[in-house]
């Protein structure tokens, strides 16, 4: 595949609907990947409609801090 570009199948277009659904879901998922390995983990957030922040916690103990 090569040249090829991934174009994901999911999206959301409506502002509208994606704060409702950044408001709903208080999980997120961290994933991060570095030759040969990743690190996936699962933090708590709050999004901010006001301020379209979305905010999370990762604790110092975890690797990816």
């Amino acid at each position: 595949m090569s040249g090829a570009f991934y174009y994901p199948v999911f999206g959301i277009d409506d502002p509208v609907e994606l704060d409702g659904m950044l408001a709903e879901a208080g999980l997120g998922t961290l994933v991060t990947a570095e030759p040969g390995s990743f690190a996936v983990t699962h933090i708590p957030f709050v999004f901010d409609p006001v301020a379209r922040v979305l905010r999370g916690h990762v604790s110092f103990r975890n690797p990816h801090s």
